[in-house]
């Protein structure tokens, strides 16, 4: 729930207010914008915007038209993974839905092309015999779970059973009792929540408000390291490094649990190793402005910071009032992490997109008319997009929303700032007129991974190896360093793991000549098999001529300790050749 807006106008019902659907049944042309919509009236929405600029309103429910399923209540986050598209609501039904035909749910499953519901759950967790978790945002672990951040936890989501399994220890808010009132931006909702979520080569990276960044290990679902501080975002860019958002103002705040509202200053970016789990560095940012990177937890949201899919580099907006949600969110930054300035500067190294301003329009003079709403915006997978929203003018009263796609790689910054020749234009693209309170955009995973075969290896029996794995899989719409690997069968005598992006193998003295090892590579829950093929031999015995021992006899023992002057006749295997004071272990095959 945003906060609270003296909204004077009569409340009338759009439901029945849709384009005309595309004949095909399929989203794959364009891009989703999940609502959270009219709060206190009715739950969340979802509208698609396809790529010939043409909008379809409210397809979650056009799909599953007569069945009364919708999503909930401020739905804030959602995503695709594995071909299906998973929404998270904070409740599970917005309270002006009561009593009505509709029935929303916190997680919400659906096949990501057709939008047919796959599952629904209403409640993820309960104290006291009352819903003691809302919902915040999901990733995708494996082809088997995903976890589901809350207002009190992360937790296990079983795709099998579609079932909440458990709640992972160490990341639960100790204020939260069960029913918690949703009130406005007090309370223990506001405080300890978890929030977005990344998985890395070896583990997943949530940000929980009052503690840190907690490290999770994914085979185990348990906390093993928590980044302590006070975070809001976070993001990975194509470098393989983490990027999270601190407060710098948290001694202000009475952190932790102190003020959860919007006096919030955000100066600073830790720079997080996805290996080790260390802090590279803390960079400060000197963007002018007195807020920074604006925080997230008042009235949970996605956030406004944003890692490019073709450089290394990131975006986030700014707001010019900590103490105002609304308040003049026109300019983007863009910091260039291949140019960082020096010490822990980075400062004289950012484009300041002045987005709004001097294109062909609707606004005259030299002011910016609209303005960011919530999370703002989000870059396109595979082309240098950015694709944003807003509200227009400064008035969300008048609940009018536009769709920005703007040419990032071109950008809003023009050398020639006070001239519209030659300055880029966007896409502007105008939905009906709702109080759609846009949450995010959610692009359709189009494109399976690529991944090469594996060279056979000639191993041999006794011995370790260690393959690197890093530029074997790519994938158009997904990052390359996002895509996991793990073993999932292998030859017997064969050990092996996958640890920090890399292959390693241990070949036992019995293993077979002919061993494999079986991988999967899982990009956004699309899974690609690979086995490497390898062929095991005997090591090569190197003899030690000693003078006293070259006229002694040879002797062989079996492993039971039998003695034998030869094995020519006797199977294959491990043996001891023993020959004065020269003992060595051979293999026959």
């Amino acid at each position: 729930m945003k906060k609270a807006i003296k909204i004077c106008t009569l409340y009338f019902v759009l439901c029945i207010l849709m384009s005309p659907l595309h004949a095909q049944t399929t989203y794959t042309d364009g891009v989703f914008v999940l609502n959270e919509d009219w709060y206190g009236h009715n739950n969340s929405t979802i509208n698609f915007i396809h790529d010939d600029g043409t909008i379809d309103y409210r397809v979650f429910q056009a799909a599953n038209a007569g069945t009364g399923y919708t999503f909930g209540a401020t739905a804030q986050y959602g995503t695709i993974y594995g071909g299906k598209l998973f929404v998270i609501s904070k409740q599970e039904q917005d309270p002006g839905e009561a009593g009505s035909s509709n029935h929303g749910a916190r997680i919400i499953v659906a096949d990501a092309q057709t939008l047919q519901l796959i599952a629904r759950i209403e409640t993820i967790y309960t104290m006291n015999g009352l819903s003691a978790a809302d919902g915040r945002a999901f990733c995708g672990v494996d082809e088997t779970k995903g976890y589901v951040s809350t207002s009190n936890g992360i937790f296990v989501l079983d795709f099998a059973t579609w079932t909440i399994t458990k709640r992972i220890a160490g990341t639960e808010n100790p204020l939260i009792v069960g029913g918690e009132v949703n009130a406005d931006g007090v309370g223990p909702l506001y405080h300890n929540q978890c929030g977005i979520m990344i998985r890395t080569h070896d583990y997943v990276f949530a940000v929980q408000q009052d503690k840190g960044v907690l490290v999770i290990d994914p085979e185990t679902d348990t906390l093993v390291k928590v980044i302590p501080g006070c975070f809001s975002e976070m993001v990975q860019t194509i470098g393989g490094d983490l990027w999270a958002a601190a407060n710098t103002n948290s001694a202000y705040l009475n952190y932790p649990y102190g003020m959860a509202g919007e006096e919030w200053d955000g100066h600073a970016l830790y720079q997080i190793d996805p290996n080790t789990a260390d802090v590279k560095k803390i960079w400060q940012i000197s963007s002018g402005d007195a807020v920074g990177i604006e925080q997230t937890w008042y009235a949970w949201t996605l956030g406004g910071l944003q890692a490019s899919n073709l450089e290394d580099s990131v975006f986030y907006y700014i707001a010019s009032d900590r103490f105002d949600w609304f308040a003049g969110k026109k300019i983007i930054w863009r910091k260039d992490l291949r140019k960082l300035g020096s010490p822990d500067q980075m400062a004289g190294y950012a484009d300041n997109y002045n987005w709004f301003q001097y294109y062909s329009g609707t606004w005259t003079s030299n002011k910016p008319a609209n303005t960011f709403y919530g999370s703002s915006f989000q870059m396109h997978p595979y082309e240098e997009k950015l694709y944003a929203y807003a509200y227009k003018g400064n008035q969300v009263a008048i609940n009018e929303f536009i769709y920005y796609i703007f040419n990032a790689a071109k950008g809003g910054y023009n050398p020639n700032y006070y001239s519209q020749q030659n300055y880029y234009t966007p896409q502007i693209l105008i939905p009906i007129r709702n109080y759609w309170y846009p949450a995010m955009y959610i692009f359709p995973d189009n494109y399976a991974p690529t991944v090469k075969s594996f060279s056979q290896l000639s191993a041999t029996r006794g011995s370790s190896y260690t393959i690197p794995l890093a530029g074997m899989a790519t994938d158009r719409d997904n990052r390359d360093v996002a895509i996991t690997k793990r073993v999932i069968s292998t030859t017997k005598g064969i050990t092996a793991r996958v640890q920090h992006d890399t292959l390693f193998v241990s070949v036992a003295s019995n293993a077979p000549q002919a061993s494999t090892v079986k991988l999967r590579f899982n990009s956004n829950g699309k899974t690609v098999d690979k086995t490497l093929v390898l062929s095991v031999s005997n090591p090569v015995a190197t003899d030690i001529d000693y003078t006293a021992d070259a006229i002694a006899p040879v002797e062989y023992y079996d492993l039971m300790g039998r003695r034998y002057s030869t094995i020519d006749h006797l199977p294959a295997g491990v043996y001891i050749r023993r020959q004065g004071n020269d003992t060595q272990k051979i293999y026959k095959q």
